[in-house]
């Protein structure tokens, strides 16, 4: 459009300049010329005259349309700047954006190693995860078999629960018997002659309980405690084993223990007590071997009450020599313990604690631990049974010291 508007305004300016050269050429050929050329001439002159008057209005428009044409081109200038301008801008932008691309892929690759070290981590807590699985169900099949033994417990102390059930009920009975015992005690007394009345009239038996005696004496021991100041005494009787058995009562000072019978002498020591039975077991030392044979226990029941029974100790003050004295059992009942005991009519003295109380085969079935005193009271002596005895002697044994 520019070389168009220049073009036209340079032809412009040659034919106006030929117009003045030719309107010089007719002036001076008018001078020259002669009258109808002269006519023809101005004829001429004013049609050139005409034509410069319209090429002078073209020449105008022409100006006209070069000054809009330039002020189009001003605007198109304008806006190839304003073009060029968000070009630049946008440029700047996507260089910008190239490099916050570039960023988000150093830090995806950053963060694709993490992911990799993270995946190898996983796999490595698989492992791990699977061994603890294993473990874990090793751990449930012992649960399983743990829950499988407690409801064998459980069975089991379902059926303690109900034994001890028996037993309240047993010491609930055994109190209301001890609550009468007083105003029962003469009443007792003649039931016991009446009873042993009975069975003096019952025929013999294989067993003799006085031909039994004489062995059980000769299993019988005098205990004599011995310290610095001062001496105590009880009984003991052997079991075998170079063990005894006796009272805690009667070994519990700490004394040197002596035992002795009519034929020997040698010194025990005490190898389990139980405070709650009033029972202690002795041991004398290996390479002494009593010549008694030993006592042998017979479990005792409430059957047994009123059958015949004796016992045998060492008085105190009454020497060396083991004394008998023969009763009934009287009752079987429950201390405040728990423990097994018999009540007896046989003599005890102060002196033959620890002493057995035998049947009429020798065999044992308790051991005399006490007796009650005063001045209306007759025949009343208390021993712990052979079931007592038994269970202590388990328990020693549980905890290994026999």
């Amino acid at each position: 459009m520019v070389q168009n508007v220049g073009y036209m305004t340079s032809r412009l300016g040659l034919n106006k300049f030929g117009l003045w050269l030719l309107l010089m050429v007719c002036v001076f050929t008018i001078g020259c010329g002669s009258s109808p050329d002269l006519e023809q001439l101005q004829t001429e002159a004013r049609r050139l005259s005409q034509d410069i008057n319209s090429l002078q209005a073209s020449q105008d428009l022409l100006k006209i349309d070069n000054d809009r044409y330039k002020t189009e081109l001003n605007r198109f200038e304008d806006v190839n700047g304003q073009l060029f301008s968000m070009l630049t801008d946008q440029a700047k932008e996507i260089a910008d954006q190239s490099l916050l691309v570039a960023i988000q892929a150093n830090k995806i690759s950053a963060q694709e190693s993490e992911i990799d070290a993270q995946a190898g981590a996983i796999v490595s807590q698989s492992s791990e995860i699977m061994d603890q699985a294993k473990q874990i169900n090793i751990q449930a099949q012992q649960i399983l078999d743990l829950q499988s033994s407690l409801k064998d417990q459980g069975i089991l102390i379902t059926a303690q629960q109900q034994q001890s059930k028996n037993l309240e009920g047993k010491v609930s009975v055994q109190g209301q018997v001890t609550g009468q015992l007083k105003s029962d005690l003469e009443a007792q007394k003649a039931a016991d002659d009446d009873l042993l009345e009975k069975i003096n009239k019952l025929p013999e038996t294989v067993c003799s309980i006085e031909d039994s005696s004489a062995n059980v004496r000769s299993n019988t021991f005098k205990v004599t405690v011995s310290l610095s100041y001062a001496s105590s005494s009880g009984t003991a009787f052997f079991i075998g084993d170079s063990e005894f058995i006796t009272n805690e009562h009667v070994v519990d000072n700490g004394g040197r223990i002596l035992l002795s019978n009519d034929q020997q002498k040698f010194y025990a020591t005490i190898v389990a007590t139980s405070p709650s039975r009033d029972l202690a077991l002795l041991k004398v030392a290996n390479s002494v071997t009593p010549k008694a044979t030993g006592l042998a226990t017979v479990e005792l029941t409430d059957s047994d009450t009123g059958k015949q029974i004796g016992v045998t100790g060492y008085p105190k003050g009454l020497g060396d020599t083991p004394s008998v004295s023969y009763g009934v059992i009287s009752r079987v009942f429950l201390d405040d313990n728990q423990n097994e005991k018999m009540q007896t009519d046989a003599a005890i003295s102060p002196g033959s604690s620890g002493g057995p109380v035998f049947n009429e085969c020798g065999e044992v079935v308790g051991v005399i631990s006490s007796k009650l005193t005063g001045a209306s009271i007759e025949g009343i002596g208390f021993a712990f049974s052979s079931d007592t005895l038994t269970n202590f002697l388990s328990d020693v044994s549980d905890r290994g010291l026999r």
